[in-house]
């Protein structure tokens, strides 16, 4: 948990690889270190939470090489992508806290994916209800 927000931390300051390198180089130390009975458990959930918050570093960093070159190739302005690209990345952002949340208590990589699963069409399912409720107060 502490990982996802270290590495998001360190890519949007950043704004480039250098974070994630940091941060991928020494979780397998650190994940050995805490618990070498639980390593190999543990060392998959490290990264992923490492790669996920690198991730979403990436796509909320204004500085960020990929951000500047794809609101160049969309051809709109900058910053306007990047609060574009906000709301989609903390929702992903927050199944990931609460999947690894799930992942670190129960251990098992199926009931981390399916409660993540069910947790992102959950909010996706409540997103295009409220876009409903939304556009049937509009035609009144």
């Amino acid at each position: 948990m502490k990982k996802l927000d270290r590495a998001c931390l360190a890519r949007i300051i950043m704004g480039g690889i250098l974070g994630l390198v940091a941060s991928v180089a020494l979780v397998p130390y650190l994940t050995n270190a805490r618990s070498p009975s639980l390593a190999a458990c543990l060392l998959c959930t490290a990264l992923g939470a490492t790669l996920a918050g690198s991730v979403y570093g990436d796509h909320c960093s204004p500085i960020s090489d990929t951000t500047i070159l794809a609101s160049t190739g969309a051809q709109c302005e900058h910053l306007r992508h990047v609060e574009t690209q906000l709301p989609y990345a903390t929702l992903v952002a927050a199944v990931c806290f609460f999947g690894y949340l799930v992942a670190g208590f129960s251990e098992n990589a199926w009931i981390t994916i399916l409660s993540s699963v069910v947790l992102l069409l959950g909010a996706l399912g409540g997103i295009a209800f409220r876009g409903k409720r939304r556009r049937g107060r509009g035609k009144h």
